[in-house]
This record gives structure tokens, C-alpha cells and sequence, in this order.
């Protein structure tokens, strides 16, 4: 149980765009082939997925990985 809470409050520290991008890729891919599923992803080729990368989360994520701070996220996308 003490894992599952680290998952937990892990993912609840994420961006909650990225969150939301992950399962939509995961749903996408659900019943692909392994080889299918890594095209899909590494394509970059569901919508979703270009806007949280064009989002002001991501370009935060960045930032704040540069100037070694903690992430501010809104899971906006303003785009």
C-alpha cells in the first residue's frame, strides 16, 4: 500500500495535462501491437499529445527544470 501511495501522490505532483495526454495515448494504443503502440508514440501522431507539448505546462516543465526549481502547473492549454 505504502508503493501505490508513492504512485499516487507522484502522479498527482504531474502536470495534469500530461497526465490527461498519457492515458489518451494509452487509450489509442490499447489492443495495438507492441512495435504499432512505440510507432504511435514516437510518431508524436495524436492530437493530444502536439497540443500538451505546445501547452504552457510544458514550456513550465522546461523552466523549471533549468532553473532547478519546482513546477508551477495550471493544466491550462491555451493553444
Amino acid at each position: 500500500m505504502t508503493r501505490a501511495r508513492e504512485w499516487a501522490d507522484q502522479i498527482a505532483d504531474s502536470a495534469p495535462l500530461a497526465v490527461q495526454t498519457v492515458k489518451e495515448v494509452f487509450r489509442a494504443i490499447e489492443g495495438d501491437t507492441v512495435e504499432n503502440a512505440f510507432q504511435t508514440m514516437r510518431t508524436g501522431d495524436l492530437p493530444v499529445y502536439r497540443k500538451m507539448l505546445k501547452s504552457e505546462d510544458a514550456k513550465e516543465g522546461v523552466r523549471a527544470f533549468v532553473e532547478k526549481r519546482k513546477t508551477r502547473f495550471f493544466g491550462v492549454n491555451r493553444n
